[in-house]
Parts: C-alpha cells; sequence; structure tokens
C-alpha cells in the first residue's frame, strides 16, 4: 500500500509492516532504488535503451504486480476471506490431506496460530494504512 505519490521525479516512498511480501512495480522508465537497478521479481527484464529509448545502459524495465503474502485467495486485498482460508486448515502437516504450503505463512510445515496471527497483523497494518490515508 503506497504511503505517498510518486513525486514529479518519480520518486516513490511506501511503508511496510514486517513481513515477506512482493513488491513488484508496472513502469516504462527505468526502476531505480538506492542508486542501483533491480529488476521485477519474475526475472523478465527488458533493455530500457531498447524499448524506451530515454533511459542509461544496464538500467531495466520492469513490469509486474504487487501482492502480499497474506492474500491467500489473491484477489488483491488482504481481508477476513484470507483469514477464513487459513482457519479452515488449521492443524494441517505436510502429511494431511488439506496441506497446502502456501497456507504455512511462517513455513514451519504446520498450519496454527502463528499463521493465522501473521494475516491479523497484516489486516491491521492494512487498517491503519487506509486510516492515514483518508484521515
Amino acid at each position: 500500500m503506497f504511503e505517498k505519490k510518486a513525486s514529479p521525479q518519480g520518486t516513490i516512498y511506501f511503508e511496510s509492516s514486517p513481513g515477506t511480501f512482493t513488491i513488484s512495480l508496472i513502469t516504462n522508465s527505468c526502476l531505480k532504488a538506492n542508486g542501483k537497478c533491480y529488476p521485477n521479481p519474475c526475472n523478465t527484464y527488458h533493455d530500457c535503451n531498447a524499448i524506451a529509448g530515454t533511459c542509461q545502459p544496464n538500467y531495466y524495465c520492469c513490469s509486474g504486480t504487487c501482492s502480499y503474502t497474506e492474500d491467500l485467495n489473491n484477489d488483491g486485498i488482504v481481508n477476513i476471506f484470507d483469514l477464513v482460508i487459513v482457519a479452515k486448515r488449521y492443524g494441517a502437516k505436510p502429511t494431511n490431506p488439506n496441506w497446502n504450503s502456501k497456507f504455512d505463512l511462517e513455513k514451519d510445515n504446520r498450519i496454527d496460530e502463528k499463521d493465522l496471527l501473521r494475516v491479523v497483523e497484516r489486516l491491521k497494518w492494512v487498517r491503519k494504512m487506509r486510516r492515514k490515508r483518508h484521515g
């Protein structure tokens, strides 16, 4: 969730809570962060000189989507439905028929309260960011 929009120079500022998630940006120019070029997480990048004709060498055009690990139903938001998905699989281990490693958010080979808490923490963070944005 972006805290601020891009500046006229194309700089984007955002905050995140602790956790593992993917951030990707769609851009028609170069992506530069902290003085380094970053390719997108899908590792599908192109030479910007060939595509945009305006970038310096060794910079890349990137595309992709932004998603959180906690968005378990892939609807673009983290909400109560994601919590229900984990709750339905509570107690599952790799040997269980309803096991799916995607729902083991803590990657400890069991779906338990730590995984539920992870979704709850993301829900709290999303709510906090919405309040900040909308007053």
